[in-house]
């Protein structure tokens, strides 16, 4: 397991292995905790060959080109998230695969959405992250004050590469 990403009593999990080919391989599951805390059985979102293998600090420098922190992958995927009864519980939820350089150990998560603009630090113990995002959700992340920006949200990733704007 290289990553969690949790929301409530929805937890979205980040695997990156390698085959016996020798190819490194990404993959998200998602689960959702049961009321006596226990969780499902975890349902497969997405995966594939991840390009560069993100334990190796030489192939993310390399492919971050001395930014701090990168998007490599977007997506969306309609999963049950029982939170409404509209759509029968399901949403349509996106998640954000980030890389940063080795020497990050946490990444700025900033919700515009809210008027206090919170910022939570989440961890970030290897150098490939999963951030989530419901469709009400608006997050800038940021790798410290000079650092790289992103903007995500519901409706996916917004370019900005001005450390300074909010």
């Amino acid at each position: 397991m290289t990553d969690v990403s949790l929301h409530g009593d929805i937890g979205f999990v980040l695997v990156v292995h390698h085959q016996r080919d020798g190819l490194v391989v990404e993959k998200i599951y998602y689960a959702l905790r049961n009321s006596d805390g226990t969780w499902q059985e975890p349902d497969h979102l997405s995966g594939g060959l991840a390009g560069i293998d993100p334990q190796v600090a030489r192939d993310v420098q390399g492919e971050l080109h001395g930014e701090t922190m990168k998007s490599i992958s977007d997506a969306e995927s309609l999963i049950y998230t029982g939170r409404f009864s509209i759509d029968d519980g399901y949403e349509s939820i996106r998640f954000l695969e980030v890389l940063t350089a080795p020497w990050t150990d946490h990444i700025e998560v900033v919700d515009r959405g809210r008027p206090d603009v919170s910022v939570t630090l989440k961890s970030a113990p290897h150098m490939l992250s999963i951030l989530v995002t419901f469709p009400e959700e608006r997050l800038l992340l940021r790798t410290g004050s000079d650092g790289s920006v992103i903007h995500f949200d519901g409706a996916g990733v917004v370019a900005d590469d001005d450390p300074g704007k909010l």
